[in-house]
């Protein structure tokens, strides 16, 4: 019977980064989402206070949108490239880049 060993330790390290990207990005629409609703059920007040709490809040998104970019693009593989195959004819000894095939 033949034994099997695989390393799970790359596979475990990917979910628990993702994991946490998806906590980070979901916490920050929960804040977002609060502040809205703080600036919405205040009492009326003057326009100019109003802009400048939407304009805080716009800032805000804008540097946290570039910090959630910055960490998947981080945290992101690359794709997976086709390696090569090189095949060697063992009757003359010669190498060849022809895509080889397993029956």
């Amino acid at each position: 019977m033949a034994t099997v060993s695989i390393d799970l330790t790359p596979i475990i390290q990917a979910v628990a980064a993702e994991t946490t990207v998806d906590a980070s990005a979901e916490a920050l629409l929960d804040q977002l989402t609060a502040q809205l609703q703080t600036v919405a059920s205040q009492p009326a007040q003057s326009v100019a206070a109003l802009q400048a709490q939407i304009q805080s809040l716009a800032n805000q998104m804008a540097t946290n949108k570039a910090a959630l970019v910055a960490s998947v693009s981080a945290n992101t593989p690359a794709a997976a490239t086709t390696p090569e195959l090189t095949t060697t004819d063992t009757t003359n000894g010669s190498t060849t880049d022809e895509p080889t095939t397993q029956d």
